[in-house]
């Protein structure tokens, strides 16, 4: 798991954000893209990949947590946000995940993986942390 906090590189025109090189890299390439919203008091996630890789960027503002398991069968850990800042999490495969809206305002999520999204077999197994 990596946790970047992106800087803003906008202007009075508003916000502009890059994914890190880093996280592109770790993708090896970009296959399925998803833009999402998430209100406040619910979650998005509590589930696990077996082959795919995802980069997340989870943009405030507002309070928000990401809950995960970094190894299968070990303890469920939380990284909590707050305020104006939007972060690019890296997910590799069997490390469940969650995103929880703690705050009183939408966050917006984007996600990219490394596999295109097929509904006969979607990648993703419930797995419950938030």
């Amino acid at each position: 798991m990596r946790f970047v906090e992106l800087d803003d590189l906008g202007d009075e025109r508003g916000s502009v954000y890059s994914l890190p090189a880093e996280a592109l890299d770790m993708l090896s390439g970009v296959r399925n893209v998803h833009l999402t919203t998430l209100r406040p008091g619910h979650v998005r996630g509590n589930h696990v990949h077996s082959r795919q890789r995802e980069v997340i960027l989870i943009m405030g503002p507002g309070a928000w947590e990401f809950h995960y398991v970094p190894e299968a069968g070990g303890p469920a850990e939380m990284k909590a946000f707050s305020g104006a800042v939007t972060v690019a999490v890296e997910v590799e495969p069997e490390v469940a995940h969650a995103i929880k809206n703690v705050g009183d305002r939408d966050i917006t999520i984007l996600s990219c993986t490394n596999l295109a999204y097929d509904p006969a077999a979607p990648d993703v197994t419930k797995h419950i942390l938030a």
